[in-house]
């Protein structure tokens, strides 16, 4: 009788165990469970509020408004020289300041060098300095396309750079044209409001919770966390994309779109599950 109550009792005892298990107790030696990542708005909101400080989203918040200061500024700089370039006039004979210098040269060759992942696209001329040697373009263009060698060219000098060639009416800009990255910074300026943005979203949520009103007005940004999230990492790949398409709009709908996807997929879903 004894032996049967004891072989009761071991079965309540394993269960005990499981439970506390599965509560979270670790015997000594075990390591502690690991935190499951967030599958859904309101369990990354949650997320959020208990392991984000306040501190630091008005650190990034503040780093953004930097960024987008600087960038505003270089955006200004590479828009004024771009306009003193594109009003310059064609050099005269002994000229060398203040003007566009042509100077006829030949194609030797066209080429890529650098890896076949990013590679750097090139056109090999000849003609009276600084219009002799490899000159770097920004990508695969039209130019890159057409040159020949043997091939009669006029390369356009600015500043003691080639900036421009035209090889019989097919030109484009090289690496060293004024203007080249303007497209590039007015994307990062794009990107960088962007991030102003989704920081003050965590800003007003987290601020709100450390209050202790989990039932403001902020809970309905709930949906907005994720894609704010993603909006601030896709418009830096979008302006990088817009500068390899010479397009803004390009840059803009990239990022613009991949952000409304990941809204309308995360609102729906937070919809879903409330």
């Amino acid at each position: 009788m004894p032996k049967s109550k004891v072989r009761k009792k071991r079965p309540q005892q394993r269960t005990g165990g499981a439970s506390a298990w599965q509560s979270g107790y670790r015997p000594p030696g075990y390591p502690p469970r690991r935190p499951q990542a967030p599958r859904t708005p309101d369990e990354f909101d949650t997320w959020v509020i208990s392991t984000w400080r306040l501190r630091w989203t008005l650190l990034v918040t503040f780093a953004a408004v930097c960024a987008t200061v600087v960038c505003a500024m270089v955006l200004g700089t590479d828009e004024r020289g771009l306009q003193a370039y594109e009003n310059a006039p064609i050099c005269a004979s002994g000229q060398n300041v203040g003007c566009r210098a042509e100077i006829p040269v030949t194609v030797e060759d066209r080429g890529q060098s650098g890896s076949t992942k990013d590679p750097t696209y090139y056109v090999d001329v000849s003609g009276a300095a600084p219009a002799d040697g490899q000159i770097d373009l920004p990508s695969q263009s039209a130019l890159w396309n057409s040159a020949t060698a043997g091939d009669s060219a006029t390369a356009i000098v600015w500043d003691g750079v080639v900036t421009r060639i035209d090889d019989n009416g097919v030109d484009g800009d090289t690496s060293q044209a004024p203007g080249i990255r303007v497209v590039l910074v007015q994307g990062l300026l794009i990107a960088f409001a962007v991030w102003i943005i989704a920081s003050a979203v965590f800003v007003a949520r987290i601020a709100q919770s450390t209050r202790g009103d989990e039932e403001g007005w902020t809970r309905h940004l709930a949906p907005l966390e994720i894609p704010a999230l993603l909006a601030a990492i896709f418009f830096p790949i979008s302006a990088v994309i817009g500068q390899k398409s010479d397009s803004l709009i390009v840059s803009v709908a990239v990022g613009g779109g991949l952000t409304a996807l990941a809204g309308v997929y995360f609102v729906v879903s937070w919809r879903r599950n409330r």
